[in-house]
C-alpha cells in the first residue's frame, strides 16, 4: 500500500522554504506518532491513562515501538496489519538522524551527518537526500502517521483525554 501523500504548500516554490517547511512537517507529525504510541500501548495493556503515562514516560522510542509492536502482534486488534505496516513505515523515517544530526542544505538537497552515540570509536554517516527525495520521504510519513492514527481507533477526545490523564498526573506529584 502506497502511504505517501503530497502535502507541500500551493504556490510556494522557494526551495529553502520548502526545505524547513517540510522539516517542520516531519517534526509535527512526530509528536503525533507519540502520543498515538503511548495511547496505544496503554488500551492494549488494557491499563487506565495515568498507569500507561508512568510505563511510557522516559521511555526511549525504539524500545517503545517494539514493545508496541509485539502487543499489535499478541492482540486482537481489528486493525493489527494496518498498524504494523503503518508502524513499520515510521519506525524506518530515520527520526533519531534527522532530528539529531547536522543538517547540511545545498542546492542539489540535504544531508544529515549522524554521529555515532553507541560505539566506542567516533564514528560518522551521511545521509543525502535530493530535494524531492525528502519531500518523497516527509510525505510518506506523514501518510503512513495518518494511516497509523485512523487504524489505532482513537478519536480525537480519546486522545485528549489521554493528554489530560498526563496533566493531571504531573499536578499530582
Amino acid at each position: 500500500m502506497d502511504y505517501t501523500v503530497n502535502v507541500d504548500p500551493p504556490g510556494v516554490t522557494d526551495p529553502h522554504v520548502l526545505y524547513q517547511y517540510r522539516l517542520g512537517l516531519f517534526h509535527s507529525l512526530w509528536a503525533t506518532v507519540y502520543v498515538t504510541v503511548d495511547f496505544l500501548i496503554g488500551k492494549l495493556l488494557k491499563l487506565p491513562d495515568a498507569d500507561a503515562h508512568m510505563i511510557t514516560w522516559g521511555m526511549m522510542f525504539g524500545p517503545k515501538a517494539k514493545l508496541l509492536a509485539t502487543l499489535i502482534k499478541l492482540s486482537d486488534h481489528p486493525n493489527k496489519q494496518a498498524l504494523m505496516t503503518a508502524l513499520n513505515i515510521i519506525r524506518a523515517g530515520k527520526r533519531d538522524v534527522i532530528t539529531h544530526g547536522y543538517q547540511l542544505e545545498n542546492e542539489g538537497g540535504v544531508a544529515f551527518l549522524e554521529r555515532s552515540r553507541s560505539s566506542q570509536d567516533f564514528q560518522t554517516k551521511l545521509h543525502e537526500f535530493t530535494r524531492d527525495g525528502f519531500r518523497d520521504h516527509v510525505n510518506g510519513l506523514v501518510g503512513a502517521s495518518n494511516s497509523f492514527f485512523e487504524a489505532s481507533g482513537a478519536k480525537a477526545e480519546d486522545i485528549q483525554a489521554f493528554v489530560d490523564a498526563a496533566g493531571s498526573l504531573a499536578k499530582k506529584s
